[in-house]
């Protein structure tokens, strides 16, 4: 079609505006250029959850519509087979029995049988004419269209009965008189099952009731947001109420994401070589719920525009008012099998770093979690420095389950030696149960993964103590992502929760120690290395040593260093130690250093009569940066 000369029009008026995204609409939409439009749907809310091109600035409640008789009432009749009845037979009589009641009260009534697919339609159609004296026709996007609005016609002229329909005459058909619908296979979409329900809740051209609608169906569980709509529960509100609060809480929800994503504000426009990342949206993005968390102390900053070493952005966004960031980068590889660089394997990761100012929380959700990549993820956007949350203070996301179901369980042997079992795994729908006392004598807790069982649902949820790492088995929108870490900070971040039991409290979890042994009481016995340093190679983890008079200093792995603790020299607030090599020997002292409230950072290392710095092989070190912690 020629687009419209410019100008011919003042305003565009576009109706079933939720389509607006599909590649035909945007054509025809795009070929009006500049002219103003305004966009009006029942239902604006796509399945794809891409964004439309416009705001949403008046919502007119379908409860409002109820009250102003524009939306009619609507009755559910549950169909229940016994045993060795066929739910369509009894749905196929009650409709029948539903419309001759209404026809005996002067109601003029038609019916719709609903069904998905085209050959069910042909079933019905048998079924219906051996049961009942209906006349009925079939309706699908098989037939030839004139066929097809042959057929409307003597719907509408009182010739048919009803129509047997296949995913057809939902939005835009407007015919009040239809009142009565035999379902025979329930919508799983909110935006259809809404447009579908909307044909028999018309009220008619005079505002006048033409009687209520009545939608006949075999009772199951297809849920929408927390509400069961083919249910005859009593505890459920009835269906004007449901289909009021799913249709105004959907819109609201969708007034809610469009705050959201016009919070945020690209910081990285896609280069010519990513096309595909120009067509990427916030609204498109549904992250793994999977986070891993790190402690600001107080005074650390957070940059938010932060770009992480070694990542090939493709797309990113961020939000000031959220303190949230959203980046794409890709990560190409050469295939192992293969020894020349001509093919690539190209994989898309998604971060998201969500900062929680009131309770200083570092929220990092990453789709690759390799240790590297989170360390270089928290250099770049904490670099002030900030801390994995201790195994004690994970623990509060456990408590306060309802009818907790722990599905697998990590132990960490406390004991364990060469040769002897390290970590142990439990399975089961209550695995928490076969963990014995003598378990928890020796095993100290690692991960565990389980479900809060509420009353319409179950919430899963996961931790690693060792890693600081929480997850629920959920995808979804970046707003549902906000809004749980949010959730978990609150937890994490209440003290009062230490004293509330979980399901897995037969199991230690560590104390946050606070200041060292007084050491005229107690003796140290050892000081070692964290053990993942021995798993790491030296173009791994390397240690750089300058000093006067060394040329070049000293390049080593740590595990080449001696460590040597000066017993009458440290207290309870300082152990003082020397790391030796040969001849050289650097002074250090390991603190604890409070942090946020009543929780403390990882002990840090300060050196004296050398100068060090970490890093790995291709990556220059930093002169002075702190050493990792020890285990003392």
């Amino acid at each position: 079609m020629a687009p419209p000369p410019e100008k011919l029009f003042d305003l565009v008026l576009v109706d079933e505006a939720h389509h607006e995204q599909a590649p035909t609409w945007k054509a025809l939409l795009d070929s009006f250029g500049e002219t103003r439009r305004v966009l009006c749907s029942a239902t604006p809310f796509r399945n794809d959850r891409q964004r439309l091109g416009a705001r949403i600035v008046y919502h007119y409640p379908l409860k409002r519509a109820q009250e102003d008789g524009i939306f009619g009432r609507i009755n559910f009749v549950p169909i229940n087979p016994g045993a060795g009845e066929d739910a369509d037979v009894l749905i196929a009589l009650k409709a029948a029995e539903l419309l001759a009641e209404d026809r005996d009260q002067g109601l003029d009534h038609r019916l719709m049988v609903r069904t998905s697919v085209k050959s069910r339609a042909s079933a019905l159609a048998k079924i219906y004419a051996d049961h009942t004296s209906l006349k009925l026709q079939e309706i699908h996007s098989g037939l030839q269209p004139s066929t097809i609005r042959r057929r409307i016609e003597a719907l509408k002229k009182g010739e048919l009965d009803g129509v047997i329909c296949v995913d057809m005459m939902g939005e835009g058909f407007d015919f009040p008189n239809l009142k009565i619908a035999a379902i025979h296979a329930p919508h799983k979409s909110l935006p259809i099952t809404l447009q579908f329900i909307g044909r028999f809740a018309r009220t008619g051209h005079s505002g006048q009731p033409l009687g209520d609608a009545r939608f006949i169906a075999e009772e199951n569980r297809i849920r929408h947001d927390e509400f069961q709509l083919y249910s005859s529960d009593p505890e459920e509100p009835d269906w004007r109420e449901i289909i009021a609060n799913l249709n105004d809480r959907r819109v609201a929800h969708e007034v809610e994401n469009q705050a959201l994503f016009d919070s945020f504000r690209p910081t990285r426009r896609p280069s010519d070589r990513t096309r595909a990342a120009r067509e990427l949206s916030l609204g498109a993005l549904e992250p793994f719920h999977h986070a891993k968390v790190y402690q600001l102390p107080d005074g650390a900053g957070f940059d938010l525009e932060a770009m992480p070493k070694g990542m090939d952005v493709l797309y990113s966004e961020v939000s000031d008012d959220r303190q949230a960031a959203v980046i794409v980068w890709d990560e190409v590889e050469t295939p192992r099998w293969l020894t020349v660089p001509v093919l690539d394997n190209v994989r898309h990761h998604l971060l998201v770093v969500y900062f929680v100012q009131e309770q200083r929380l570092l929220f990092v959700c990453s789709t690759q979690k390799e240790e590297d990549t989170y360390e270089a993820i928290v250099e770049a956007f904490a670099p002030d420095g900030a801390y994995e949350l201790p195994a004690p203070q994970l623990r509060r996301v456990l408590t306060g389950w309802t009818d907790p179901e722990i599905y697998n369980i990590g132990m960490r042997n406390r004991q364990a030696a060469i040769g002897q079992e390290s970590y142990r795994i439990l399975t089961g729908s209550a695995a928490q149960h076969a963990i014995s006392e003598r378990d928890g004598q020796r095993f100290t807790r690692g991960h565990a993964f389980g479900a809060s069982v509420e009353p319409d649902s179950k919430k899963t949820l996961g931790i690693s103590s060792n890693y600081a790492k929480i997850w629920s088995l959920r995808y979804a929108g970046l707003n549902s992502f906000l809004k749980w870490c949010r959730a978990l900070a609150s937890k994490l971040s209440d003290p009062a929760a230490d004293s509330l039991p979980t399901p897995l409290d037969a199991l230690d979890g560590g104390t946050v120690v606070t200041s060292f042994p007084d050491p005229q009481e107690r003796m140290l016995l050892m000081a070692d290395w964290p053990a993942e340093l021995y798993h790491l190679s030296r173009a791994e983890r390397r240690l750089h040593l300058t000093a006067p008079g060394v040329v070049g200093g000293l390049t080593l792995h740590p595990t080449e260093l001696e460590v040597r603790v000066r017993q009458d020299e440290s207290t309870v607030g300082a152990l003082r130690f020397d790391l030796a090599y040969r001849e050289h020997i650097l002074q250090c002292r390991l603190e604890l250093t409070p942090g946020r409230s009543t929780s403390y950072s990882p002990a840090r290392l300060s050196n004296c009569a050398w100068r060090s710095a970490w890093g790995r092989e291709g990556h220059q070190p930093v002169p002075g940066q702190s050493c990792p912690s020890i285990l003392v």
